[in-house]
């Protein structure tokens, strides 16, 4: 039929060229160019035009690798905790329950305004029983605002507000069967998730896992160190905020430099044996081993000493020859900062591991925790990491990419640089089912 008609309308543009004057033909000429240039161009606009609605209700079912059956909890965590605000991977300050956080430069007073239709009452009831505010007066200034006063500095305060310690979120935990933990949509959130239900079963085997994401027994996967690639999968590559640090003691000798901190971090120091202290990461061991490979070449090698991230100040305490020190680390905030590189921490008291001063980056970091602007931070920031790439009081190797497989019926999925394993859920209320799509 089509062919049929192709054919006819050929026959009758040829027959009508022949009766057309010359300056005719280039007249029809353009405009059947121009119309059929215009048929991708509709179909196009057409698309554009078109949206989809989601689905409101439905079920994700994820498989959860964990060691240990009740580690699946601190996976889940943003779920049903959310923080007040959020840093991303520049240390730049984001919202989450609330909009804004506006404090004085000693950091003893903050005002939180909370975003349109966050049930301020819940969320009053619910600080009161945490930690962070346990030391305060919070008063609530008008629907949408509190103020929160310490009567003293509390230079901490804004990394707490970061993390999920509000226990308000998208979903509720729910009895679960056995090990598995369901989480059922909160009503009261805003906005409102549209799947109905969260299910999360933990597997301690990586192959177990793996056959359920394949067999649709679950339909997303978290922790498998190798994606399965099935049909009806989609592979999200998930940014960590997490670091591999390893810092260099510069109290010892051969190291107090940084052009010899920097030899030893190039592997370029010869006949040595440098004395480690890491945790137990694999994300430590695979840098561990790099380093390993390019001292080498130099006839040195590495003695490493393995502890958990809990003992490693006690275990450095105990010994503080050790030429480096290890760990994977979240360098995102304000605390991490000065924790890691002021010189009020100064390892075995602090964290600060490679045992550095210099009295630039100690303004800096000062300066760092009194602005609130995001541009003055960025370039604070920007200060801060100049003086470490010049000083190289440690070897900072951002962790690797995290993959994670759901079902491709899933849509909405929005994945910003993790911090913690249950960063993975911060976008949830906006997962959605495929929907039709309409105009």
């Amino acid at each position: 039929m089509i062919w049929s008609l192709l054919g006819r309308a050929k026959i009758f543009i040829s027959y009508l060229y022949r009766a057309l004057t010359p300056s005719e033909k280039i007249i029809l000429t353009l405009a059947l160019a121009l119309a059929l240039a215009s048929i991708p161009l509709g179909i196009k606009a057409r698309v554009a035009l078109e949206r989809e609605i989601p689905l409101e209700g439905g079920i994700f079912s994820e498989g959860v690798l964990v060691k240990a059956v009740d580690a699946i909890d601190l996976t889940s965590v943003r779920l049903t905790h959310r923080g007040i605000i959020l840093f991303d991977q520049n240390g730049l300050m984001q919202p989450d329950l609330a909009e804004t956080v506006e404090f004085d430069k000693d950091r003893t007073r903050f005002v939180i305004r909370f975003r349109e239709g966050a049930p301020l009452a819940a969320i009053r009831t619910a600080m009161a029983a945490e930690e962070p505010y346990k030391e305060a007066t919070v008063t609530v200034t008008d629907s949408r605002t509190i103020l929160v006063e310490f009567g003293q500095p509390k230079r901490e305060f804004l990394d707490e507000l970061a993390t999920p310690h509000i226990p308000f979120g998208p979903y509720v935990l729910m009895e679960g069967e056995g090990t598995q933990r369901v989480f059922e949509r909160n009503e009261q959130f805003s906005p409102a998730p549209h799947l109905d239900k969260i299910i999360l079963t933990p597997f301690e085997s990586e192959e177990k896992l793996a056959s359920a994401v394949l067999r649709r027994t679950v339909l997303g996967e978290w922790g498998l160190s190798a994606a399965p690639d099935g049909e009806g999968l989609r592979t999200y590559e998930v940014p960590s905020a997490l670091s591999v640090v390893v810092f260099y003691n510069s109290a010892k000798p051969g190291q107090k430099m940084a052009h010899e901190r920097s030899s030893m971090r190039d592997g370029a120091v010869k006949d040595r044996t440098l004395r480690v202290l890491a945790t137990d990461s694999k994300d430590v061991h695979a840098v561990l081993t790099e380093w390993s490979a390019r001292l080498a070449v130099s006839n040195s090698r590495l003695e490493i000493t393995t502890t958990s991230r809990a003992d490693v100040a006690n275990e450095f305490m105990k010994d503080q020859a050790y030429d480096a020190v290890a760990l994977v680390a979240d360098l995102s905030s304000d605390r991490a900062q000065r924790a890691f590189w002021h010189s009020s921490q100064l390892a075995p008291l602090g964290q600060n591991y490679a045992k550095w001063f210099n009295p630039d980056l100690d303004d800096a970091i000062e300066t760092l925790e009194r602005v609130q602007s995001n541009e003055e931070r960025l370039r604070l920031r920007g200060n801060i990491k100049e003086i470490l790439t010049k000083d190289v009081p440690a070897g900072i190797y951002p962790v690797q990419t995290v993959s994670y497989v759901i079902s491709d019926k899933f849509k909405g999925v929005k994945l910003s640089p993790i911090h913690a394993q249950s960063d993975r859920f911060q976008s949830i209320e906006g997962w959605y089912l495929k929907g039709k799509r309409v105009h």
